[in-house]
């Protein structure tokens, strides 16, 4: 019976280490349609999803925007960070009109996070931002420092949100009463611009992210310290941490956009020795998944997975729209991730497709005749080694034909192929049984010297031998598969 487990165990380990492999290998991103029109064309800059609950999940962006899913991200609702703006003119006629608009508190999102389905917290330029209502309304808590970047939440209350660095001090700001006060710790490390945090306890270990730097801390945020050179002084967006395993996104220069390139760094070693991959883009998101496999995403639809820590990546941006750029990634599982930006994409099992060619007759036919080839599917789009996108050609050349159908460009296609040769054309000869030169109103008989079971004369008949009784110029032909004469 131990046996009998132990191989079930096995062959259930193998099925999703099998899965997996191919997920990595095939699967690709498909973007979400938003119905409402306001959020359609927003940027987002931040995704996040409750690990207690991934049914819900948020994104945040440009104009004070956020939007929130509860049924695993294949739905989403928005809410604008507004206040009403009330401006006053005098009209032609000297009356006072008043306009009223409406404007974005904060014009850029760049943190979110929620600590349970109700309560989270945004941040973005000064300010922090809190709901109780799970995303559906927000109200400003606090205006610190002069550059927020990151957010990071234990609870409720206790907190953190951490700025500045590449024009001055880096500012690292702890809350325990949900926001309403704020100790402050400065450091001063210069041109390294803090961006991302995380935070295990409320008196324990911590790890931040600036422009080449990972920070530590054993407090629970109260006070920090370098801990790791991770590379050169360029921007490092976020950090994401997994066992003994570092991974950040930079784009060179402090605040990034110096050369508009940038790449991934990842240590394995716990910040002793990191492993750099240049991508040609800026980068700006990271995600671990365990120790060895890890994603990244930037500009130029650029989005890479890397299995083996680092040492090797792999440009996976199938699906994403051309000349999109992205910000941020987070994997609900292995299998399950989103990537965000100009847009919100989901991760998507593209089919296998198997193409599969029939033909209208044997593989070898006659020399002049020629053979219809079709595909013997239903997918949505074909391409033949000819360079045809039709569904099905006709050929009359010797050699191998190769045909990949598929519906979606993403799809892992198995082409299917087939040799077509062409048998060399008979001597066809017509005889008869008297002399060509007869005389006025003598009749003679006309055949093949072979039969073939499709002939026309070029009197129009289609029998094996015909009667001539007026001189002229008498011709036979075979007719192809097709319905027209070959010779």
């Amino acid at each position: 019976m131990k046996k009998l487990i132990k191989f079930m165990l096995y062959l259930f380990s193998l099925f999703f280490l099998i899965v997996f492999s191919n997920f990595y290998l095939y699967s690709q991103w498909k973007k979400i349609e938003i119905p409402d029109s306001n959020y359609k064309s927003i940027y987002w800059l931040d995704v996040f999803f409750l690990n207690s609950n991934p049914n819900y999940g948020w994104v945040c962006g440009f104009g004070g925007n956020v939007m929130r899913t509860t049924d695993g991200g294949y739905t989403w609702e928005g809410t604008k960070i507004q206040k009403m703006q009330i401006e006053s003119s005098i009209d032609s006629l000297g009356v006072i009109v008043y306009d009223t608009t409406y404007v974005p508190i904060v014009n850029q999102l760049e943190s979110i996070q929620f600590v349970d389905s109700l309560n989270g917290y945004t941040s973005g330029e000064d300010k922090v931002l809190k709901s109780t209502d799970g995303g559906k309304s927000w109200k400003i808590i606090s205006k610190v420092g002069m550059r927020i970047w990151g957010t990071f939440f234990l609870n409720k209350d206790i907190g953190m949100v951490i700025g500045g660095g590449c024009d001055g001090y880096q500012e690292f700001y702890r809350t325990e009463d949900a926001g309403k006060t704020w100790s402050l710790f400065l450091a001063n490390e210069p041109m390294s611009g803090l961006s991302d945090l995380i935070l295990y306890s409320p008196d324990g270990l911590g790890f931040a992210s600036s422009s080449g730097l990972i920070w530590k801390t054993k407090d629970g945020g109260r006070t920090w310290s370098v801990y790791s050179v991770s590379g050169g002084r360029d921007w490092q967006e976020e950090i994401t941490k997994s066992g003994n395993s570092f991974l950040v996104p930079f784009t060179y220069g402090c605040w990034g956009g110096g050369e508009k390139n940038g790449g991934l760094r990842m240590s394995v070693d716990n910040g002793r020795n990191w492993r750099e991959y240049i991508t040609g883009a800026e980068m700006f998101g990271a995600f671990l998944l365990d120790s060895l496999r890890g994603w990244g995403c930037g500009n130029n639809n650029s989005v890479y997975f890397t299995n083996d820590g680092g040492k090797n990546w792999e440009l996976k941006n199938c699906g994403i729209e051309p000349a999109s750029s992205l910000d941020d990634l987070w994997f609900i599982n292995d299998t399950l991730g989103f990537v965000v930006g100009r847009g919100i994409y989901r991760t998507h099992f593209y089919d296998t497709t198997y193409s599969q060619i029939a033909k209208d007759k044997p593989n070898v036919f006659c020399e002049g005749d020629s053979i219809l080839l079709r595909a013997a599917d239903n997918y949505a789009y074909h391409k033949w080694s000819t360079g045809d996108t039709s569904s099905s050609i006709y050929v009359n050349n010797v050699g191998w034909y190769y045909l990949t159908s598929y519906n979606n460009e993403c799809d892992k296609i198995y082409e299917d192929s087939v040799f077509v040769d062409i048998a060399p054309a008979p001597d066809l000869q017509i005889l008869t049984n008297k002399s060509f030169d007869f005389c006025q109103g003598d009749t003679v008989l006309l055949w093949t010297n072979s039969y073939h079971k499709d002939i026309i004369w070029s009197t129009g008949e289609k029998t094996d031998t015909i009667k001539v009784n007026k001189s002229g110029q008498y011709r036979v032909s075979i007719i192809d598969t097709n319905g027209w004469p070959i010779f």
